[in-house]
This record gives C-alpha cells, sequence and structure tokens, in this order.
C-alpha cells in the first residue's frame, strides 16, 4: 500500500462532511435513474512524488446516519482543464446507487500532467478506510474497482489500468488509450467505451477506431451527446469547438447513465450479466 500524508484540520486528514444529496427509500435505484442513498463528499489529502500532496474528493453512499460498509469504489479522473467538481453530478449519481467515486485533482487540472494520481489516490482511500473514523470501513482493502476517465483524463485511466490488473472495469468516456499504452495485451478484462455522436472534440470515427484495440470493449454512442456534455458548466470556449446537443441534456445522460450503471453493476455488484443486453434507448452499439 502507498503511504499518505495527514494533513491535519482537526488532527484529521479530512475536511468536514458536505452532504450532496439526502437518502430517499422511494428512490429505487434502476439504471440510470439515481438510487436510494444519501451522498456526502469528504476531501483526502494524498501524498505523491514526496513532496506533493494530491487533493482527492471522496464522493460516498450514507443512510440511517452512516456511511456505507465495503462499497466499490469508481476512481475517476477529470479531463484536461476541466476540474473534478465539474463531474460531481456523475459522483453524486454513482454514490446513490451505492458505490463510492474518488475524484484525484492534478496540478493545472492536467491529469496526463501526474498520471499516478488514480492509483495513489485509491491506495491511501484504502488505507484511510482501514485506519479509523469518518471513513472506517468505507472501502475493502481488496474490494472490487473500477477506473473512469473522460477525455483525457481517459487517457490517463486506461493507463492505470494497464498497470493494474485488480481493477475490474475500465470506463473510456469521449476518450481513447495513448498509442504507447499495450492495451491489446489485457485478456479479457471488460471495457466500456462511450461516446456521443455530435461530439467535434473526438469524432466518432476516430473514437470507434481507436477504441477498437481494445480485445474486450463494449464501444457505444450516445445520439446527440457532445464531448463536454459530459460536464457541468461548459465555458463558450469549450462549446465553441464542440458540436451541439441534440435533445435536452439531461435526458442524454440519462440514457448514458443506464449504460455505465448496467456495466458497473456487472462488474463491481455481481449483477446479472443479461443486464448488459440493454435495451439502451438512445445508444447504438458499434460492432466490428
Amino acid at each position: 500500500m502507498t503511504a499518505f500524508v495527514l494533513i491535519t484540520v482537526a488532527c484529521s486528514p479530512f475536511r468536514p462532511a458536505e452532504t450532496l444529496l439526502l437518502p430517499d427509500p422511494a428512490r429505487e435505484g434502476t439504471a440510470g435513474q439515481l438510487g436510494p442513498f444519501g451522498v456526502e463528499v469528504r476531501e483526502l489529502a494524498v501524498q505523491a512524488r514526496v513532496t506533493e500532496v494530491v487533493d482527492a474528493d471522496v464522493v460516498y453512499p450514507v443512510q440511517d446516519g452512516s456511511h456505507a460498509r465495503d462499497a466499490p469504489v469508481v476512481v475517476f479522473l477529470h479531463g484536461g482543464f476541466v476540474p473534478p467538481v465539474r463531474y460531481r453530478w456523475l459522483a453524486v449519481h454513482l454514490a446513490s446507487r451505492g458505490l463510492v467515486t474518488l475524484m484525484p485533482r492534478a496540478e493545472l487540472d492536467l491529469a496526463l500532467l501526474q498520471a499516478g494520481n488514480g492509483a495513489l489516490a485509491l491506495d491511501a482511500l484504502r488505507d484511510a478506510a482501514q485506519a479509523d473514523e469518518p471513513l472506517l470501513d468505507l472501502v475493502a482493502s481488496d474490494g472490487p474497482a473500477a477506473v473512469m476517465g473522460h477525455s483525457l483524463g481517459g487517457v490517463t485511466a486506461a493507463r492505470q489500468w494497464v498497470g493494474d490488473d485488480s481493477l475490474d472495469l475500465l470506463v473510456m468516456l469521449a476518450a481513447f488509450p495513448a498509442d504507447a499504452d499495450p492495451v491489446e495485451d489485457q485478456g479479457d478484462r471488460p471495457v466500456l467505451a462511450v461516446s456521443g455522436t455530435t461530439d467535434e472534440s473526438l469524432l466518432p470515427d476516430d473514437f470507434v477506431t481507436r477504441s477498437q484495440r481494445y480485445s474486450t470493449a463494449s464501444i457505444w454512442l450516445v445520439e446527440g451527446l457532445n464531448h463536454y456534455g459530459w460536464t457541468d458548466d461548459a465555458t463558450s470556449g469549450e462549446l465553441g469547438r464542440d458540436g451541439p446537443l441534440e435533445g435536452e441534456l439531461g435526458d442524454l445522460r440519462t440514457r448514458a447513465l443506464a449504460l455505465l450503471d448496467a456495466h458497473l453493476d456487472v462488474a463491481l455488484a455481481d449483477a446479472d450479466p443479461t443486464l448488459l443486453d440493454g435495451p439502451f434507448e438512445g445508444l447504438t452499439e458499434v460492432t466490428p
């Protein structure tokens, strides 16, 4: 396990919890929809490369006044120049369905500059969960985990996945692996690759071609979704170099989330593999 440094705030490496969503047992947590858990976030400070400290948000499920125990983890790596907070909508969704989302931040908001942050943060979270409150037993030291990244964060996610064969799933959002990373040599490890049909930062044909390097990839296109539809608060500059949304963003995200939820449930929660058969409204699977 990688050591982590305690940045003390009242003798704790964690800042006080912030509530992002209240529990609601009426939310059934069907694929694409919020689940019944409430959601909180805390920040973990992780020692990296001797003198650096990496901040990582831990977005986690809560219920009946306590956080979940031994929950699966999704390490999420943000896109280039897009801070993790702009993906918090996605982290809240996953946590409401019982998953912990770990969101390390890279300097200059460029994950590729600090490609080891995801692995360091995952080790630190597992160590912290074995040590003491406030997140005691939140995750297991060898529990199920996936890595997910958007855009340039996906490039880094693929690199982490190649280097850690204990990861149960790789999810690429509008992203492709670096040419130098041997993603072809990973056997039958599952990969989900998803992008939008109106993405102008990563054109659909290029996305499909590059995703086919994975021997086991499930490759999908979301009809009408663009590159920055995966983020909140897109800037005018980002939108100016992207394609248009063709539909309500909330509806497009719900359709994409149904696919993500199915793959995460199967990979991390031993759900029935027939969930992967769909149907998934508004999405097209690309077959070789």
